[in-house]
């Protein structure tokens, strides 16, 4: 298999803003960054699709972190968490789920899977629900995988690694062996299981090390995944990325990766396209891979997500940029989206290309990119005056069980359909 990237690229984009912290107070950059430092940190990011985040530690600069919390509250499809707690869909797509999560007091995020046939809510006190059913504690982070192939999610504790799956058919004999990794909701079975950690592996030498904990975070990019470390190390499952640098980095935050196929997968020289990327915990991006460059020429970042075939960064000022080989087709979109705090790429088995965000009002931003289409789908969405966009029926699911609903052009009404 062949990877066509470009030579490691990295840049120091903010200087000494940990000094600049200190010294003033506020999570603006300015200085010179710091020689060295310990632990990445931040708070953790589940949604999947390439942006994995460390735990909360004052090493993190702030306007990095506050970006990292903001993304908690979008998924890479069609929900979206309020302030208030709410659960904001973009087209019904889960009533019963964004109901069920929407009534849980602390919901921290909502891990969505490519379908949308199954979500998993977690806590910010690291419980795990699916439906209203607990499935584990302790979690700080998990992600289903991006594709809508044998959809399941690796989870980080502490000091561990699961999977967590739902099986209509769980195996009897297995579960006999280990009851405690299978828990029954309505129908279903989830089942959960901690995994081997030799399957996550530094591959920058060709005898890398296997992961150890403790961990901090995990993200994923197709079938593919990167778990994080506490000191801010990552490694991956996949062999696609032996031989790239981003496994030397250290001191991570926020971590992107994006692998675009140029091959079939059963072609004898199949060929990736491959771009990953990371902002430090003092807020230094790093770039690596085809599209490293253009990430780098962006300057200073608070975030950056990526998709398949989309590379969007997030500015400390609140604008975005974008690169990948589907940027010219959002660009002029996404440049009339200001004053945006949050941000995250991804798609679902029925659109090809999604791009969220959030803006510092709290109004939610979705666009719709699929090559099938002559032009994109966009839609802005306030929580208290309602829609406006393309044809889209959105529905508001509050934390007391009211459900409100609003239409292109329209205001939030109560539902009780």
């Amino acid at each position: 298999m062949k990877k066509r990237f470009q030579k490691p690229i990295c840049a120091l984009m903010s200087l000494c803003v940990a000094l600049s912290l200190a010294a003033c107070g506020n999570g603006q950059p300015g200085g010179s960054a710091p020689s060295g430092g310990s632990g990445a940190a931040g708070t953790g990011n589940p949604s999947g699709n390439g942006a994995g985040s460390t735990p909360q530690s004052a090493e993190t600069v702030q306007y990095v972190k506050d970006a990292m919390e903001a993304a908690d509250r979008l998924t890479t499809g069609n929900y979206f968490l309020l302030e208030d707690g709410s659960v904001l869909t973009v087209d019904d797509t889960g009533r019963v789920f964004a109901a069920e999560y929407a009534a849980l007091p602390d919901l921290k995020t909502i891990i969505d899977s490519s379908s949308e046939m199954e979500l998993f809510a977690l806590t910010k006190s690291g419980e795990v629900y699916f439906h209203d059913t607990k499935i584990m504690d302790g979690v700080i982070d998990g992600t289903y995988n991006t594709t809508n192939v044998n959809q399941s999610i690796i989870a980080v504790t502490q000091d561990a690694i699961y999977t967590i799956y739902v099986d209509d058919f769980p195996n009897a004999a297995l579960r006999e062996a280990s009851p405690d990794n299978y828990t029954d909701v309505m129908d279903k079975t989830v089942v959960h299981s901690q995994r081997r950690t030799d399957a996550y592996k530094d591959l920058s030498t060709e005898n890398g090390e296997s992961v150890s904990g403790p961990f901090a975070g995990v993200s994923a990019e197709r079938g593919d995944y990167f778990i994080l470390t506490a000191d801010g190390r990552v490694f991956t499952d996949s062999e696609d990325y032996a031989g790239m640098s981003f496994f030397t980095w250290k001191n991570i935050a926020v971590f992107a990766a994006q692998k675009r196929m140029l091959t079939s997968l059963d072609d004898d020289n199949r060929e990736t396209e491959i771009t990953v990327a990371a902002i430090l915990a003092d807020g230094t991006v790093m770039a690596e891979g085809a599209y490293a460059e253009d990430i780098l020429s962006w300057g200073e970042l608070s975030y950056i997500t990526m998709s398949s075939s989309q590379i969007v960064g997030l500015t400390p000022d609140g604008t975005l940029k974008v690169t990948g080989s589907a940027a010219q087709y959002v660009a002029s979109d996404l440049a009339d989206w200001q004053n945006i705090v949050a941000v995250k790429a991804g798609g679902t088995s029925k659109v090809e290309r999604i791009i969220n965000a959030l803006d510092s009002d709290g109004n939610c931003y979705q666009l719709r990119y699929d090559s099938r289409w002559s032009e994109n789908k966009v839609f802005i969405i306030s929580p208290e005056s309602g829609v406006t966009g393309e044809s889209v029926t959105c529905f508001k699911y509050c934390p007391d069980g009211t459900v409100y609903r609003a239409r292109s052009e329209g205001v939030w009404e109560t539902y009780e359909g």
